[in-house]
């Protein structure tokens, strides 16, 4: 009878314990990577756009990302936009690129835990967000790796509009003696335009339909990576 209670404890003990890795609020479910963030949870916290920008590993970055208190959320994002204001746009463009900044400067919710609001705001904001990309994409004329590297991905643009990797060449922080980079699985996707390049065949795929599977996170992708990654980025033969 004891063994059976013994059992019984542990087996909730364990749910409890999956459940809450499951929900994966910030850091990881991979321990090196959730190890990492809290080692240097205070850095963490108190890095700036131009810290998370010299983080050269991508998965760590999205990592780093989802540790990050919703004002640096916001903060980061906000920086990203108001460079992107600086290169060649149209008029029309420019004023397109204002409205969304000043929108994520007055919507904290976006960056905030969805579980600390309730369904109707979190789908007024989806909406608001998904008619900002509708009309970029239907009356700008902007090709979907645009909107990849404007509002998918914080890091810096070029004077070309893309992905400016010279801001990516700092080694990232280090925990205590390590020596190698650590090599996290982490789930690339939410929708099809996380993922990188403008490759019509890439899709944004289940994991267990691709045979294979991936650590999930509450933030890190989507429109200003306010949406869950779970599931992977794949080109078929």
């Amino acid at each position: 009878m004891k063994n059976i209670i013994k059992i019984k404890v542990f087996l909730i003990v364990l749910s409890c314990f999956l459940a809450s890795c499951g929900k994966q609020e910030i850091y990881s479910c991979d321990p090196e990577a959730d190890l990492w963030v809290k080692s240097n949870l205070t850095e963490v916290r108190n890095m700036t756009r131009a810290d998370w920008l010299a983080i050269s590993d991508d998965n760590l970055r999205r990592a780093t990302f989802i540790a990050f208190t919703p004002d640096q959320k916001r903060a980061l994002w906000v920086g990203k936009m108001e460079e992107v204001l600086k290169l060649d746009w149209t008029v029309q463009e420019v004023q397109h690129i204002k409205y969304i900044l000043e929108f994520i400067k007055v919507n904290p919710v976006i960056f905030a835990n969805k579980s600390d609001f309730d369904d109707v705001a979190v789908d007024e904001l989806d909406i608001v967000l998904y008619k900002w990309e509708e009309y970029a994409e239907e009356v700008l004329g902007w090709s979907g790796e645009l909107l990849h590297n404007l509002v998918y991905t914080a890091q810096a643009l070029n004077k070309n509009r893309e992905i400016d990797s010279s801001f990516c060449v700092s080694a990232r922080l280090k925990r205590g003696n390590e020596q190698t980079p650590i090599t996290l699985t982490y789930c690339s996707c939410n929708a099809v335009r996380d993922c990188k390049g403008n490759n019509p065949k890439t899709q944004c795929r289940d994991p267990w339909d691709l045979q294979t599977s991936c650590t999930p996170s509450d933030a890190g992708c989507g429109l200003f990576n306010n949406k869950s990654c779970k599931l992977l980025c794949h080109t078929p033969n």
